[in-house]
C-alpha cells in the first residue's frame, strides 16, 4: 500500500517539475517573464509558447505515468491511471478558469493531454518485457 501511494507521489513530482522547468525554459525561449510579476499585466503568450508548453505538459504526463508504473513494480497501468485519474480530476476543477495571459480552450486541451499522458507513459513502462532471470547454474 505504501509502494503504491509513493508510486503517484513520485510520478506527480516527475511530472511537476519536468512542466515547471520546461515552462520557465519556454518562457525565456519567447521572452516571457519566467517569475509573473503580481503588479504587470499578464502578458499574452503566442502560440508558439501555447504549443510549446503542451508539448512540455504532455511529457512531462508521461514521464509522471512512467515514473508511477516503475515504482509500482505491481499493477504499473493501474498506478499510472490513479495518476491520470488525479490529473482529470485537477483538470475540471480548472476549467473555465484560464490563468491569466491562456485562452479559454487552454484548460480543456490539458484536460485531455494530462490524462491520456499519464496512460500512455504507465503503458509504456507497463509493458516493457521484463527481464528473464537467468537459469540456474547446473540446471
Amino acid at each position: 500500500m505504501l509502494r503504491s501511494v509513493l508510486a503517484v507521489i513520485a510520478g506527480y513530482v516527475v511530472l511537476a517539475v519536468t512542466v515547471m522547468i520546461g515552462t520557465a525554459a519556454a518562457a525565456a525561449a519567447f521572452g516571457l517573464p519566467v517569475l509573473p510579476d503580481p503588479a504587470a499585466a499578464a502578458p499574452v503568450p503566442g502560440t508558439g509558447y501555447l504549443a510549446l508548453n503542451l508539448v512540455v505538459s504532455a511529457l512531462g504526463a508521461a514521464a509522471g505515468g512512467w515514473v508511477a508504473a516503475h515504482v509500482a513494480r505491481r499493477r504499473p497501468v493501474a498506478h499510472a491511471a490513479v495518476l491520470a485519474v488525479l490529473l482529470l480530476a485537477a483538470g475540471i476543477a480548472m476549467l473555465g478558469r484560464p490563468q491569466p495571459g491562456q485562452p479559454s480552450w487552454y484548460p480543456t486541451v490539458l484536460l485531455v493531454l494530462g490524462p491520456v499522458g499519464a496512460l500512455l507513459g504507465g503503458l509504456l513502462r507497463g509493458t516493457r518485457a521484463t527481464p528473464t532471470p537467468p537459469a540456474a547454474a547446473g540446471a
